[in-house]
């Protein structure tokens, strides 16, 4: 989920707020211009709620915050017609680009988790 937050400073590259069983992990933070001068700056970001706390489970749970498991499926699904050519070729190509965008959003859960990790 995407949210703001305020920050002083450097702008973060993650934080990491444990909260009883729950981990809060907050990455691809961005800047939001500044409104006054003086003020804390602000940022937007994702946040995703781990419950756990093992590599696993935060992968899980980043991966699951942007892609269900039905969508999973239906990316799989597609995927595997790409080299259908009873399928427009126009049709193939967004099925291998979504593909490729879940494996690319696959290995940043991955070293988001690393991350995390190494934090805690």
């Amino acid at each position: 989920m995407r949210c703001q937050k305020d920050y002083n400073g450097e702008l973060p590259s993650l934080e990491v707020i444990q909260e009883g069983a729950i981990l809060r992990v907050f990455f691809d933070f961005e800047d939001v211009p500044i409104q006054e001068e003086g003020e804390s700056k602000s940022c937007i970001c994702t946040n995703v709620d781990v419950v756990g706390a093992t590599y696993e489970d935060i992968v899980s749970s980043i991966i699951r915050d942007k892609y269900s498991q039905d969508r999973v499926e239906a990316v799989m699904a597609n995927h595997a017609l790409k080299d259908d050519e009873s399928i427009p070729e126009e049709k193939r190509d967004e099925y291998v680009n979504e593909y490729e965008a879940y494996q690319l959003y696959r290995l940043k859960a991955k070293q988001v988790a690393n991350d995390v990790i190494n934090t805690l």
